[in-house]
């Protein structure tokens, strides 16, 4: 019997129904290269910018990498799951943030919009924070460049 390497293609949607498990990733960017591979690991472990350093700021979306981090709840004292989301804009800068508002937006944008293997450009997204009630909350805006 061979060994043999299976791919598997992962679509968000696809995350989203194994984001309750730790080691649930996904990630649309394509490293077939040496140099791609090292600039999607730098993305994933030292992103250029932290989404809450970008609110109002429009950035031309072209990929994603979405995990499963546990977080702490400070008034219950559980770990949750949440998702750590980063966004890599045309020029490969990474934005990153753990919030549920910018992956259920991303959500939104690859039902709309299709994987981003499919996008024939990047999409312009407006990084915003809006208040519910106490919260605050980052969401993703589609808009015209």
């Amino acid at each position: 019997m061979e060994n043999e390497v299976m791919v598997k293609e992962q679509t968000m949607l696809d995350y989203a129904g194994e984001m309750e498990t730790e080691k649930a990733m996904y990630c649309s960017f394509v490293a077939d290269t040496p140099e791609k591979k090292m600039q999607l690991v730098n993305a994933m472990n030292n992103p250029d910018f932290n989404v809450s350093d970008c609110i109002n700021q429009v950035i031309l979306l072209r990929d994603v990498f979405v995990q499963t981090v546990m977080c702490h709840n400070e008034e219950t004292g559980e770990e949750n799951p949440a998702p750590r989301v980063v966004l890599i804009d045309k020029d490969g800068k990474a934005y990153h943030a753990v919030s549920v508002g910018i992956f259920s937006s991303l959500k939104n944008i690859l039902f709309a919009f299709g994987q981003p293997s499919e996008w024939d450009a990047p999409i312009p997204v407006k990084i915003e924070q809006i208040q519910r009630g106490k919260n605050r909350m980052y969401t993703l805006k589609v808009v015209r460049k």
